[in-house]
């Protein structure tokens, strides 16, 4: 890798490592205990947090690129008109109900649960009613609002709401409060059902699945070189539980060939000296990562298997002053422990669910050269600024 390509390197790793917390968190319930009172049957279902949503009214017309489009009622009768729509964001909360015969949900709040029941928090902003049902029309979007009041709930159903986001309670123990009517033989009953959403006996599980991931690496030598190299690797993954299964791609080497230099060949990859060869490098890698341990709730030990193939162009000094060059190629497997701080939305993650994380790593590699002469080392280690 010459000179002048190692700062583009670290350019577009910076940049991705930034890319891991801009986008919403979504996750599952795992474990969550059941509201009181305990009928009509309330639990946590998921959250969606950094969430953005369009400001009630407008709609795509179809599929095809048309501006987005509001209906109106004005004095001069019905319009739709065309333009940019405005946006909103919060958290989303949804809440499996056991509707029965009956079930009216008038408003949902969320709170700590030091605060008066339904009567203090933050008010829906909105509330939706099976979120994973068709629509029911062409217009209608996949997550539609429910307005009226109250929302009937009849049986097993999820019912979600959004509210302001409030960091702070995402942190710590929070509730929604639901203020239902239960109707049961001609009698209604108002209640108010208080669910746990983050605390004792909840936990969450990522619906993260996919992921791009960067690595940035310093290597002390290859298997064909004892030179060492600079490189940069971009993954695409996919999650599979608690592992997360890639494929990536690196390119790298050491500075451009140069008669001179500081001696040693630890310092190739910046200054070409004595005993150094010029690399160029390019290899794929097939990767196994995860969780390891959880230090804190953002703070995790994470660990990385690999098997990895290089392919490299050389060129080093003769003694007569002309340039050698030769091909060469080796493959192995990599092993690292990496330190990272990973995004967790939300209190209560599972130790081990799919997450972004960025951080460092310490790796080992023990490869066999395919072709070339073995003249480096086929156990070597290096250290990665890394994020996925």
């Amino acid at each position: 890798m010459s000179a002048h390509l190692r700062p583009l390197s670290l350019a577009i790793a910076f940049a991705l490592l930034a890319s891991t917390s801009a986008c919403a968190g979504s996750y599952r319930a795992r474990q969550a205990p059941l509201g009181d009172p305990i009928w009509p049957a309330a639990h946590t279902d998921g959250v969606m947090i950094g969430k953005s949503w369009k400001t009630p009214g407008w709609y795509v017309a179809d599929g095809k690129g048309s501006r987005d489009l509001m209906a109106r009622v004005t004095r001069g009768g019905f319009e739709v008109e065309g333009g940019v729509p405005e946006f909103e964001g919060g958290v989303q909360w949804d809440v499996h109900l056991e509707g029965g015969t009956g079930t009216d949900v008038i408003s949902m709040m969320w709170s700590p649960p030091t605060a008066p029941r339904c009567q203090a928090g933050h008010p829906a902003l909105g509330i939706l009613l099976d979120l994973a049902a068709p629509p029911n029309n062409a217009l209608a979007p996949d997550r539609q609002i429910h307005w009226e009041r109250p929302v009937v709930v009849r049986g097993p159903r999820v019912i979600s709401a959004r509210f302001d986001e409030d960091p702070e309670l995402l942190e710590h123990d929070s509730v929604v409060d639901l203020e239902v009517i239960r109707r049961d033989a001609g009698a209604t009953t108002p209640t108010c059902v208080r669910v746990p959403i983050t605390g004792a006996g909840v936990s969450y599980w990522s619906d993260k699945r996919w992921s791009l991931g960067v690595r940035v690496s310093f290597r002390r030598a290859l298997a064909f070189t004892p030179s060492s190299t600079l490189n940069l690797g971009l993954s695409f993954g996919r999650w599979l539980g608690p592992v997360r299964l890639s494929l990536e791609g690196v390119i790298g080497g050491t500075d451009d060939p140069s008669r001179s230099g500081r001696a040693g060949t630890l310092y190739c990859f910046a200054a070409m000296g004595p005993g150094c060869d010029g690399v160029n490098l390019a290899g794929v890698s097939l990767e196994a990562n995860g969780i390891g341990w959880r230090l804190s709730r953002k703070s995790v030990v994470g660990w990385s298997l690999a098997y990895e193939a290089l392919f490299a162009g050389l060129k080093s000094y003769k003694p007569d002053g002309t340039i050698y060059s030769r091909d060469a190629s080796s493959g192995g497997l990599r092993f690292a422990l990496q330190w990272l701080r990973s995004r967790t939305d939300v209190v209560g993650v599972a130790p081990r669910s799919p997450t972004s994380a960025a951080g460092a790593e310490l790796f080992v590699a023990a490869s066999q050269e395919w072709t070339g002469a073995a003249n480096g080392h086929h156990v070597t280690f290096g250290v990665s600024a890394l994020a996925f």
